[in-house]
């Protein structure tokens, strides 16, 4: 059988899916860990194959080998039409925009996001008045992976400056978390402009936080006179929250935030924007200097 290793660098307990390459799971689908117990795995679209490692513990290693037989796609995560659900979670995707119109918590028994609002709005700005933008426009909504232990929705649009887009949403078993992939093949554009995706949280959760190096910090509470509020520099993660419950959004590859609206070009900012709206500020053509 083949051996691979799940790592785990934090220094928390992490339960995790580990995607092993085509080329190293090729004919092989049965997953066992290193007590021969048979894991959750399921080959995906991708030719990876899925594995549900379970808990690794902190700084920790948990190793499991692959062997011919078929995999095992246990989880509750499933597709049915324009909604993607678990046990746990269910997200529904607006036909016409393809943007979430409703993120639930069966934990929780709440809404996450504010329904008036879609949540993962994907808005293009061009130029730099941001009260112009321009939507992403729906080409098709189409299923992912099918289920089980690892299930999703994929939109796919156009979005101007972009050769390529798509979103896929995607739940994995039995977890209380959305994963949000976004793909844009960038057209090489010259002219001022930026692109941001909207996630407005529940009006219920009227705190703001987000960590840098060393520190959580509460927009305009924490921040010394003088600081941007323009956007924020963000070290791992967004955190909406009341005393009572809350939802954190990481954001392992977009460090950039606003908060309330889209305030990246506006005139230097005393005051951050109100609101529990959060947008991640994924990328602007706005050097000032002597290049573009």
């Amino acid at each position: 059988p083949s051996r691979s290793t799940g790592i785990n660098t934090a220094s928390w307990p992490r339960a995790d899916v580990i995607y092993v390459p085509g080329d190293l799971s090729a004919g092989k689908e049965e997953a066992r860990d290193e007590n021969g117990r048979v894991l959750p795995s399921q080959r995906i679209s991708t030719g990876e194959l899925a594995v549900d490692a379970g808990e690794v513990p902190p700084f920790g290693v948990k190793s499991f080998s692959l062997h011919q037989g078929d995999p095992h796609p246990v989880g509750s995560a499933r597709v049915d039409g324009l909604t993607l659900s678990n046990d746990k979670v269910v997200v529904e995707v607006d036909s016409s925009t393809g943007f979430i119109k409703r993120f639930y918590s069966h934990v929780l028994q709440r809404e996450l996001s504010d329904t008036a609002k879609k949540f993962n709005r994907l808005l293009y700005v061009r130029g730099t008045d941001s009260a112009t933008t321009f939507p992403m426009r729906v080409v098709k909504i189409v299923p992912g992976e099918r289920g089980g232990l690892l299930a999703s929705l994929v939109i796919i649009g156009k979005v101007p400056s972009c050769e390529e887009y798509e979103c896929e949403l995607r739940l994995s078993g039995d977890r209380d978390r959305l994963e949000i992939i976004h793909r844009l093949n960038k057209i090489p554009v010259r002219e001022k402009e930026s692109i941001h995706i909207a996630f407005p949280f529940s009006t219920d959760l009227h705190e703001i936080r987000y960590d840098v190096p060393g520190a959580i910090v509460r927009p305009e509470k924490d921040q010394l006179s003088g600081s941007c509020k323009n956007f924020f520099s963000v070290q791992g993660f967004v955190d909406a929250s009341n005393p009572a419950w809350g939802v954190t959004m990481a954001t392992p590859d977009t460090p950039l935030m606003e908060f309330g609206v889209i305030t990246a070009e506006q005139p230097w900012r005393e005051t951050v924007a109100a609101g529990n709206e959060v947008f991640s500020y994924v990328m602007n053509n706005y050097w000032h200097t002597n290049f573009k």
